[in-house]
This record gives C-alpha cells, sequence and structure tokens, in this order.
C-alpha cells in the first residue's frame, strides 16, 4: 500500500468527524482534544517519512504567499499562552494545561491542510468541505434519529445549537452545489438535502442558525444570479410545503424559544456575559485563559449577570478574554486573511469563490452568538480549506 495513501486515510477520517463535532452534545475527545485532531497529528507524524520533490516546493509556496497569515497565528498562539498560564493562577484544576494544547492543535490544523495535499494527490481541497460536510450531513441524522427515538425529552434536536450552526456553515455550499449538477436526480438530490438542512436549522431551536439560513438564502441571488432563480423557487415551494404540512409545530416551537429567551432573562444576560468577556481583557492585558468563570463572578454586579456561564458565549469576546486585546487582533487578522486571501484566488469558479464568501460571512455571523468558533477545530478546518483553495501553485503538482 502506498504510504501516501496511509496519510490521506486519518486525515480524511479527520474531517468527517470535525464535521460530525458535538452533534448530541458529548465533546469526541479526549481531555479536551478531538479525535479528529488525534489523527491530524497522526497523519502529519506520517508524513515525515513520505514528502515527494514536489511537496517542499508547495509547502514553500504556501508559507512565502501566507506570511502574514503565519505570523499572525504565531502571535495568537504567544498571546493565548500568556493567558492560560495567567489564567492557571485563579483556577485549581488542570482545563489551562489542556486547552493550551488544545488550542496549539488548532492553529496546527491550518497548515496540516497544504501538508496533506503536498504529501498526497487525494484531490482538491474542495473535497475536505464534501467530506466535512458528509459529517456534518451523519450529525443531524443522528439528531433526527433521537429526536424520533425518544432518546431526548426537549422537544428540539439533542445537538440544538451546534448542529444549527454547522448546517448554517454548509448551506452556502450546498447551495452552490445545487446549480452546478448537471444531472437531474443529483440536482433533485442536493435540493432534497437543503430543505432536510433548513429542518434541521428549525428544529434545532438556534437563533444564530435559523438568521444564518436566511441570510445564505439573501446571498444566493447574488452568488448565482439567473442561474438561482429557478432552483430559489422549487426550494421555496418545497419548504412551504413542509412547513404547511407542519405549521402548527412550527409556530409553537419559534413562539416557545423567542418566549422562554425572554422569560429566563437569556438575552439580557448574553450580553452582560459578552461584556464581562470585554471586561476581562479590559482588567488583565494578557486575558486569563480557561479562567473565565473565577473572573467574571466578579462583575456579576457590574454587568447584571444572572450566572457564570463556561465562555462569553461569543467568540471575539471569548478571544478577548482568553488572551487579550493582543489575541483579539491576532485572531482578527486571520479572519481578515482569509477574506483577502479568498477574493484573490481569481482562478476559483466565481459562483463558489461567493458560496465560500457566505460561509466566512455566516461564521463571523454566529461568532456573535458562540464562543466555539474559536475552540472548536471545525472553523479552523474551513479557514485551512479557504486558505489552501486560494493558493494556486499549492494545487499545481510539479512531478
Amino acid at each position: 500500500m502506498r504510504r501516501s495513501i496511509i496519510i490521506a486515510f486519518p486525515h480524511k477520517l479527520s474531517f468527517i468527524l470535525s464535521g460530525v463535532g458535538l452533534s448530541l452534545g458529548v465533546h469526541i475527545g479526549f481531555f479536551g482534544v478531538g479525535i479528529n485532531e488525534i489523527f491530524l497529528i497522526f497523519s502529519a507524524a506520517l508524513s515525515l517519512f513520505y514528502m515527494p520533490p514536489y511537496g517542499w516546493c508547495r509547502i514553500n509556496s504556501f508559507y512565502r504567499r501566507h506570511q502574514i497569515l503565519i505570523l499572525m497565528s504565531l502571535s495568537l498562539m504567544i498571546f493565548a499562552s500568556i493567558g492560560f498560564f495567567v489564567g492557571a493562577m485563579y483556577t485549581e484544576d488542570n482545563r489551562s494545561i489542556f486547552q493550551l494544547i488544545r488550542f496549539f492543535l488548532f492553529l496546527f490544523i491550518i497548515f496540516q491542510l497544504p501538508l496533506f495535499y503536498s504529501v498526497s494527490d487525494q484531490g482538491a481541497p474542495e473535497d475536505v468541505l464534501k467530506l466535512m460536510f458528509i459529517g456534518v450531513l451523519i450529525a443531524s441524522i443522528i439528531n433526527w434519529l433521537a429526536f424520533f427515538g425518544g432518546a431526548y425529552s426537549d422537544p428540539s434536536l439533542p445537538g440544538q445549537n451546534t448542529i444549527g450552526q454547522q448546517v448554517a456553515l454548509f448551506l452556502p455550499l450546498l447551495l452552490y452545489w445545487s446549480i452546478v449538477q448537471n444531472g437531474l436526480f443529483k440536482r433533485f438530490f442536493v435540493i432534497g438535502l437543503v430543505v432536510f438542512l433548513v429542518a434541521t436549522s428549525l428544529f434545532s431551536w438556534s437563533k444564530g442558525s435559523w438568521v444564518g439560513i436566511i441570510i445564505s438564502f439573501a446571498l444566493f441571488p447574488l452568488m448565482s444570479g439567473r442561474k438561482s432563480v429557478g432552483t430559489i423557487l422549487l426550494i421555496a415551494c418545497l419548504v412551504l410545503a413542509v412547513a404547511f404540512q407542519f405549521s402548527e409545530i412550527i409556530l409553537k416551537l419559534i413562539e416557545t424559544e423567542f418566549s422562554a429567551s425572554e422569560g429566563s432573562g437569556s438575552n439580557q444576560q448574553r450580553i452582560a456575559t459578552i461584556l464581562s468577556g470585554i471586561y476581562i481583557a479590559r482588567d488583565f492585558p494578557f486575558g486569563v485563559g480557561a479562567a473565565y468563570e473565577a473572573v467574571a463572578s466578579r462583575y456579576i454586579s457590574e454587568t447584571g449577570m444572572l450566572w457564570i456561564q463556561p465562555d462569553p458565549h461569543n467568540t471575539l469576546a471569548h478571544v478577548a478574554s482568553v488572551g487579550g486585546f493582543g489575541a483579539l487582533a491576532s485572531y482578527g487578522l486571520i479572519y481578515c486573511a482569509a477574506i483577502y486571501a479568498l477574493f484573490r484566488a481569481k482562478h476559483l469558479n466565481k459562483h463558489f469563490r461567493w458560496a465560500l464568501a457566505a460561509i466566512l460571512f455566516n461564521g463571523f455571523l454566529l461568532m456573535q452568538f458562540s464562543g466555539a468558533f474559536f475552540t472548536q477545530a471545525f472553523w479552523w478546518l474551513i479557514l485551512g480549506a479557504i486558505f489552501t483553495l486560494a493558493d494556486r501553485r499549492l494545487l499545481q503538482t510539479s512531478k
């Protein structure tokens, strides 16, 4: 068996596992390090035994073209490391150590994709997104099986926000696939998957996911022009038909979610939690790592917090609380570098670029509702795929 295939297998499996993610609200990993990340590290170690001559050219091309990305990644790692060590003084558990190790893996993952495509000719980086979508689809199916099987007491999918965020992120890509399929059966199959993801988003009870889905449909005509009109009409008819069939359940679900959020003070608490993360960055120049709960308790009266959550539930505030404003600036520049790299990638199909831009936009929107875009490898893999896709020379094989 070729060594490149041995390297490719754990990588591909890790992408699928990243898509599955926290589908049932249970972390797939050990001590905060996901199984998908373990497979990535394993395949990176294997790659040391096999590197074709053209591989080093690809790696060199990536590093030369993305020097700002590398600098900002190192900067983010340094600021976060200081924050984790500061936080270790406020907590007695070992979370700071494990989160620091896990966070190192996140930045490592960005550079895993160009390494992967340098040592194994296993297709284009777009295949990574397809594999991750397979994982999201598996997660959705698991959620629905648990939902109909009565394994969960709430009238919502077990994964809730986590599965809602994932389907919202991948909807633009699925919409893109719906217009590029040539065969009628394939096109209808993809459209059926779109409707399935919309239903998954609705029953996830994730308001951020709902907004992301709506924005994806709003951006779709801009992404595809006249090609999208027929698809939009067909999807709209299917969604309306399903909505009409289950209108009573859907209206009750939406009403329950909004009334529950208002009655429990969830919206006010979310704002107070975000502010507490910003206050931490103001009072602790290098952040407090994983000690957010211990430090945020001081801000209860100042921000009007009702309870303490594990993190600020906002990615930007979360980054600020972990590593201070230096980490926040580094994280923001990495995100901006992804946008810049994407719009410089003129060799990509313009419709595909719009789909990736919509994913980046959805990601930024969902960041405001969750801190997971800093602590989950799922988002870092998407960024890695975008950076790798943007590098034309990396995709060229000069054997």
